[in-house]
């Protein structure tokens, strides 16, 4: 499994310019002209303007686009998992077969009562190995998942804290900008650039929030190791198991091995 990473490293940086937008050009050096001639004042432009609910609207645009975006990403993930889910039962059915095959054949190659105990037992080990090994690597699977699914809800709630706590300092930004232009005497330019430097500071205090949120990759990259390795663990202890099986079995048919 792995998330997708452009995903994840543009969804913040993509909400970042789309609100910065109407904001950008109404806090840019040179106002908008007048269709007469002459520069439109700034607090005459955000008092009319609406900044904050148009900021806020193309927020909400974007943050659907990457719901959308997140709920495919999700379906995805679900479907593989289902596909691996179906796979490794198919794996396991089969192997079930398989044993039985191999224990009706001793059965019917064994000749006295302690040949046809010693398959039982040889049965018997041989499925607490098999449900050992699976207990194990379902375990380690549950493990994965649960931990890529932890990485990613932690990455989504710091990124919708960081573009939620942009969205409310550009509104507090806005309202003093409003509240300062209605103060007599109020300098349009300094305000101007006062909301600027707010917003840019927003700004790159949630882009640096984004590029800090726990990486979905490389925590999946660590789980799949300790996965890898409990895999490696299992599988070497249920080699063991049915070497002694086979061993045990062995022995148990040539000492019940008829007499002439």
């Amino acid at each position: 499994m792995k998330p997708s990473k452009a995903i994840c490293r543009a969804a913040g940086a993509a909400l970042a310019v789309s609100v910065l937008l109407p904001l950008a050009a109404l806090a840019q050096t040179n106002a908008p002209l007048r269709p007469g001639g002459g520069q439109l004042n700034f607090c005459t432009l955000i008092s009319s303007q609406g900044v904050s609910d148009r900021a806020t609207q193309r927020l909400a645009d974007k943050e659907a686009k990457l719901k959308a975006t997140r709920d495919a990403r999700d379906l995805k993930l679900s479907e593989r998992r289902q596909e691996r889910d179906s796979k490794l039962a198919e794996a396991r059915d089969n192997a079930d077969s398989k044993h039985t095959e191999v224990v009706n054949k001793l059965l019917a190659k064994a000749t006295t009562d302690e040949q046809k105990e010693a398959v039982i037992a040889f049965q018997t080990a041989v499925q607490a190995a098999v449900t050992a090994k699976r207990s194990a690597i379902d375990q380690a699977r549950n493990d994965f998942k649960l931990g890529v699914d932890n990485a990613i809800a932690m990455r989504k709630s710091s990124m919708d804290a960081a573009v939620k706590t942009f969205s409310d300092e550009v509104a507090a930004a806005e309202s003093k900008a409003k509240a300062d232009c209605v103060v007599s005497g109020a300098d349009a330019a300094k305000i101007r650039e006062a909301f600027r430097a707010s917003v840019e500071a927003s700004r790159a205090k949630m882009k640096e929030a984004v590029q800090s949120a726990q990486k979905v990759g490389a925590t999946a990259a660590s789980l799949n190791d300790t996965r890898k390795q409990a895999f490696d663990n299992a599988q070497n202890v249920f080699r063991s198991a049915m070497e002694k099986a086979r061993t045990d079995l062995k022995a148990a048919f040539a000492a019940a091995k008829p007499q002439p």
